[in-house]
């Protein structure tokens, strides 16, 4: 394992500060010149759009900061706001502002453009790379590969079911000190849920779904898949040649919107 990813969310002291963030400017410089420094390790950074007052301008700002930096890869994130949050309770009194999501979608899309001109892959939804350095651990999971997870609130997948402990280390402790299993909760997939899910993650891939890879899987897909791809094409979302559809850079932001199209 050789890859950082540091979670800086924001190169802007009043953006920080919006998000309730401990560290300042200063110490993401340390931090990411610290990682760089060191050998043969691979360098991914997340930010976050969707911040009260965020604009254009002040977007390229953090954007040139970013590239500044020269990471291997990079992680967009959009604000989601969690009821009982601190931040939550300040926008409820009117102190904090989320920014509209129409106006987040064309910061993304802005950035996405940089970032091809900076040589950069955008190879899911969240998720830009240079060539050959994409998080191979996400993409494992987004093959829907099998893993285990260990600790509180891991997650594990073994093909056929889903399984993840409860989040208490209390209880995970002492139910090994005692030999038991941890707590734990888990869900069977039917096979509605494994067709649903394999859809789901290819639309959220610049790769995109294939109908054979599709076929060998599930059987033939439905026919109107076609009329659907074609229709969602059309509207600038992405590429559809008959067999396969690769979203583009819109068409991954709205991964979620076309699955649900898709799917039905």
């Amino acid at each position: 394992m050789n890859r950082f990813s540091i979670g800086v969310q924001a190169f802007d002291e009043d953006r920080l500060n919006f998000l309730g963030r401990i560290h300042d400017l200063q110490e993401i410089d340390a931090a990411l010149k610290a990682v760089k420094s060191l050998p043969d390790v691979t360098l991914s950074i997340d930010l976050m759009s969707g911040i009260s007052s965020e604009t254009t301008e002040t977007w390229d700002r953090e954007l040139d900061q970013l590239f500044a930096h020269d990471p291997d890869g990079i992680s967009f994130y959009s604000l989601t706001v969690e009821e009982g949050t601190k931040l939550a309770e300040r926008m409820i009194r009117g102190e904090a502002v989320h920014l509209p999501a129409d106006e987040t979608v064309s910061l993304l899309l802005h950035a996405a453009q940089r970032m091809s001109q900076q040589g950069y892959l955008h190879y899911e939804v969240s998720n830009w790379a240079k060539p050959g350095k994409e998080c191979r651990q996400n993409q494992h999971y987004w093959q829907r590969g099998l893993y285990l997870g260990l600790g509180p609130s891991a997650h594990s997948f073994d093909g056929k079911q889903r399984v993840w402990n409860r989040p208490d280390l209390t209880s995970y402790r002492q139910a090994l000190e005692k030999g038991d299993a941890p707590p734990y909760q888990s869900e069977l997939l039917t096979d509605e849920n494994h067709r649903s899910e394999w859809v789901y993650l290819k639309l959220r891939q610049s790769d995109g779904l294939d109908y054979s890879d599709y076929q060998d899987l599930f059987g033939a897909p439905p026919h109107y898949w076609t009329v659907m791809f074609k229709k969602i094409t059309e509207t600038g979302l992405g590429d559809f040649d008959g067999q396969r559809f690769k979203p583009n850079d819109r068409g991954l932001l709205l991964a979620d919107e076309i699955s649900a199209r898709i799917l039905g």
